[in-house]
Formats: C-alpha cells, sequence, structure tokens
C-alpha cells in the first residue's frame, strides 16, 4: 500500500489517540473518541477495520490525555 503523506497533524494525533484507546478499551470507546473529536466514520472504520494498512507512527509514543470530558474537542 502506497503511504501517503499526512497533511493534517492534528486528526493524524487524534487517529492515533483513537487506536490506543481500540487497543486499551475496544473500538466502540475508540469509535465514540475520534467521532466526537471531528474523525469522519468512514476514516474511523478503515482505520479500526484494518490495523495493517495502518500508517507507522513517527516518532515518540503519544500519552493519552483522558482529563477531558468527553467529546471535548483537541485545540
Amino acid at each position: 500500500m502506497h503511504q501517503q503523506d499526512r497533511t493534517n497533524t492534528a486528526l493524524a494525533l487524534i487517529i492515533e489517540q483513537g487506536i490506543e484507546r481500540d487497543q486499551l478499551h475496544g473500538s466502540v470507546l475508540a469509535w465514540k473518541f475520534m467521532a466526537a473529536n471531528g474523525v469522519p466514520d468512514d476514516m474511523i472504520a478503515r482505520v479500526l477495520a484494518h490495523p495493517s494498512q495502518r500508517r507507522q507512527r513517527v516518532g515518540a509514543p503519544l500519552v493519552l490525555d483522558d482529563s477531558r470530558a468527553p467529546g471535548q474537542q483537541i485545540s
């Protein structure tokens, strides 16, 4: 699969946090988190349904900040 450059860093970070939530808490909570933060449904479905097609993360691992209220947008 061809690796595309990410042009939306904020969206990429939300998706990476969603993937972490999927691994820790399951796909339902991961879906809710990503949807609440503006990730399109088709993108969420692709990320959660096809883990082998995910882009490789570059840099240090993310630390989840669960202090925000559910649905609170990342600024």
